[in-house]
C-alpha cells in the first residue's frame, strides 16, 4: 500500500471483501485507492459532473435497460440525455483508440455493432466515480455481486455496459455522442433530499 495516503479506517468495513476476493487485481485495487484513500475534508465543496453510459449490446438484446436505468435513478443520478443509437466502425474506432493495437479490437467493435444500444449522460456530485463503483469489474464473472455486471455479466466482453473512467475522458465522451442540444439542464425536485448544502457547487 502507498504510505503517503491516508488511510480512511471508515471505507475499510465496506470494501475489505473487495480486497480479499480481488487481491493482486491490479485494476479492481485502482479503483479501490480511490474509496479507501480518497483525501476528505469537510469543507469541500464539489461541483456536479456528467459521465457517459452506454448500455451494449447485450444489454439491449436481454432487456436489461429499465433494470439497470433504474438502478442509477433510485441512486439519485440526474439523467441529462438519453438515446439509441446504432453504434458505426467509425465513431468505435475513434471511442476504442486506445484498444487499436489489442489482438481483440476486432471483436470489441464487432460486440458493440451487434445491435443498437443506448446512450445515455448522467450527472450529480462525484458521478463519474459513482457510476464505476455500480457497474463493477470489467470481468462480469470476477464483478461483485450486487454490481451491474455483478448480477447481470458472465463475460468479460459481453459485460453489459461501458462507463467513462476520468473526467477528462468523460468530457470527451460526453461530446462524441451528444450534440449540445441532445443534453438537458433542469433541477430534480429531490435535489434538497440528495445532498445536504454543503456538498455541492452548482456551475
Amino acid at each position: 500500500m502507498d504510505k503517503k495516503l491516508p488511510f480512511k479506517s471508515s471505507n475499510f468495513r465496506k470494501t475489505e471483501t473487495l480486497l480479499a476476493v480481488y487481491k493482486n487485481k491490479t485494476y479492481i485495487w485502482r479503483e479501490l485507492k480511490i474509496l479507501l484513500y480518497k483525501p476528505y475534508n469537510k469543507n469541500t465543496i464539489m461541483s456536479l459532473e456528467k459521465t457517459l453510459v452506454i448500455l451494449k449490446p447485450s444489454a439491449v438484446q436481454r432487456g436489461l435497460i429499465g433494470e439497470i436505468t433504474s438502478r442509477f435513478e433510485r441512486k439519485g443520478l440526474r439523467l441529462a440525455g438519453m438515446k439509441m443509437m446504432q453504434l458505426t466502425e467509425e465513431i468505435l474506432n475513434e471511442h476504442y483508440a486506445h484498444l487499436a493495437e489489442r489482438p481483440f479490437f476486432a471483436r470489441v467493435k464487432a460486440s458493440m455493432m451487434a445491435s443498437p444500444v443506448i446512450v445515455c449522460c448522467y450527472e450529480g456530485v462525484d458521478a463519474i466515480q459513482v457510476v464505476r463503483s455500480m457497474t463493477g469489474a470489467t470481468n462480469g464473472r470476477v464483478a461483485i455481486p450486487g454490481t451491474i455486471r455483478g448480477d447481470f455479466s458472465m463475460s468479460s466482453q459481453e459485460n453489459i455496459i461501458h462507463t467513462s473512467d476520468s473526467p477528462k475522458t468523460a468530457a470527451t465522451e460526453v461530446a462524441r455522442f451528444f450534440q449540445p442540444e441532445e443534453l438537458f439542464e433542469y433541477q430534480q425536485n429531490a435535489f434538497p433530499f440528495l445532498y445536504y448544502t454543503d456538498e455541492y457547487q452548482l456551475v
